[in-house]
């Protein structure tokens, strides 16, 4: 997802000269060609999050279009206070960026997981939630929020894994990555639909044969969740099971399950599991406490009727 951030970042400050990057001292490597081309629109601020936030507001007021970095730990989650007043209540035109959004981070500790960025930004109604699955869904994102006239969070989570795709259409949007069968209107049909990360570890139980019988859906807009996926979910499907790297409260199975309440299409979170264990291991051993590993997951499919 970093190689698709980058070019679409280069692109976007190419055809638009109002682009400019606000960093907590964070990304230089994933940043190192922009600063080259465009070393006057590039702002590090320093462990300076909260005046990061300011500092972009009042870019965003005088027309600029500032995107501001971070670690997600600390952008949104230490910060948010500040993207509350100065960027979402008057909806300005600020691209908020948390990178290692999950457990990317574990092997740092709890000071560096972040499974609860999705419930702060999804509370303010004002600001956009888009979290990209592959470096073209993370390109299409970043073109289509740094145009938005009001404020839009982007999580970056893992990089790497089996999806490689997006939709077509210049928006980011939710896209059938794995088709069992062809949609049709049988109602027993089950889907999954995953966002970040987990729409890669999906995709591998399902190459592994796994999962066969279930459609797969990327879903990267999670605040708001597409209408026309929406209606899709309610016509073709009476199961729909929702993977995340995210806490239940707040994230994209607790969306849907508003969402689609009186539809009749039963919602299942396979969500990760609170755990305030304090060891600190590696991403796949931090999967497998907070019961998101293959294993965790593939068991989460197999009780659910």
């Amino acid at each position: 997802m970093r190689i698709g951030f980058s070019e679409g970042l280069i692109e976007a400050a190419r055809r638009d000269t109002r682009v400019h990057v606000l960093t907590g001292d964070h990304g230089y490597a994933l940043f190192d060609e922009f600063r080259r081309e465009f070393p006057e629109r590039f702002h590090n601020v320093g462990v300076a999050e909260a005046n990061m936030v300011g500092i972009a507001a009042g870019m965003a007021r005088n027309g600029i279009r500032p995107l501001i970095y971070g670690l997600a730990s600390f952008v949104p989650n230490r910060v948010f206070e500040f993207i509350k007043l100065q960027i979402a209540l008057d909806h300005l035109p600020v691209v908020i960026v948390g990178d290692g959004a999950g457990l990317v981070y574990s092997y740092l500790g709890k000071s560096h997981q972040t499974l609860e960025d999705l419930a702060l930004m999804g509370a303010l109604e004002q600001i956009k939630t888009i979290s990209p699955a592959s470096d073209q869904e993370m390109k299409k994102a970043l073109l289509w929020a740094l145009l938005e006239e009001g404020p839009v969070y982007l999580r970056m989570g893992k990089s790497g894994g089996a999806y490689e795709g997006a939709s077509q259409s210049e928006a980011p949007e939710p896209i059938r990555v794995f088709s069992s069968n062809g949609i049709d209107n049988k109602p027993s049909r089950r889907a999954l639909v995953a966002h970040g990360a987990m729409v890669s570890k999906v995709q591998d139980l399902i190459e592994n044969s796994q999962l066969t019988k279930m459609d797969l859906w990327s879903c990267p807009t999670i605040f708001p969740v597409d209408a026309k996926f929406i209606q899709i979910l309610k016509e073709h499907y009476s199961t729909i099971f929702v993977v995340e790297e995210h806490l239940l409260r707040g994230g994209l199975a607790s969306e849907l399950l508003i969402r689609l309440r009186a539809s009749g299409v039963t919602v299942v979170p396979v969500c990760a599991k609170p755990n305030q264990q304090s060891s600190v291991g590696s991403y796949e051993w931090n999967l497998t406490q907070h019961e998101l590993s293959s294993s965790a997951i593939l068991k989460a499919l197999e009780t659910t009727p």
